[in-house]
């Protein structure tokens, strides 16, 4: 009878590597990684919106309460998938939807429930879709998902051999891509609006991973 180790020594000594293939991530299953992923980008891609509300610059906030609010005069409004045409100045502020990029100009959001409009209440100087009252003081950077939070552009995601499996950690990976297909065509459609949720499926099956 031999040991566990000798038997295993005896099993590698017989196996041999297979060569890299390329292949759509689809197809790798059972297979494990030859290479190292990188992220090719930040994901996500740009400053966007942890929640709706206002974005809006965090010094016009300073103070800001129920019984002393901060009147803002609204500019506009930006949804997920778009871009806002514009810069938000002193005293201003951007309706904001979840996921939507964060102004030029802005550094913060205040949550839709801490203005006058998401109380569904009057304040002195509030105007619906005008002016807004600001009824909580935030910090820069409060509620804002930074670029590259998620991953940063050229970081580490898999180490070669990363087994790619149906279960556990093997996910993780096909959510990177699934991500990054994400990234691609949400910056795409910031810029062209021409991309529908469809795309996303079929651009799983066109990325392709060295495995072997």
């Amino acid at each position: 009878m031999i040991s566990v180790e000798e038997a295993l020594e005896k099993i590698l000594a017989n196996a041999n590597v297979l060569e890299p293939e390329e292949k759509p991530i689809l197809q790798c299953l059972g297979q494990v990684l030859a290479e190292n992923v990188y992220s090719g980008f930040d994901i996500p891609p740009l400053d966007n919106s942890a929640m709706d509300g206002y974005a809006l610059r965090a010094a016009d906030t300073l103070g800001a309460c129920e019984e002393d609010t901060r009147v803002l005069e609204v500019t506009g409004e930006v949804a997920a998938g778009y871009l806002f045409q514009g810069r938000v100045g002193p005293g201003q502020a951007v309706r904001i939807m979840t996921g939507a990029p964060v102004p030029a100009g802005a550094d913060a959001v205040v949550p839709y429930e801490e203005t006058s409009e998401g109380r569904g209440q009057a304040w002195k100087g509030a105007d619906k879709g005008a002016r807004v009252a600001i009824l909580t003081e935030v910090e820069p950077g409060a509620n804002v998902r930074r670029a590259g939070e998620d991953i940063a552009a050229g970081a580490l995601v898999f180490s070669a051999f990363h087994y790619v499996g149906p279960f556990g950690d093997a996910w993780e990976l096909y959510s990177f891509v699934f991500r990054t297909i994400a990234g691609l065509f949400f910056s795409a459609l910031y810029l062209t609006r021409g991309f529908g949720i469809t795309a996303w499926t079929h651009a799983l099956y066109d990325v392709f991973l060295l495995v072997r």
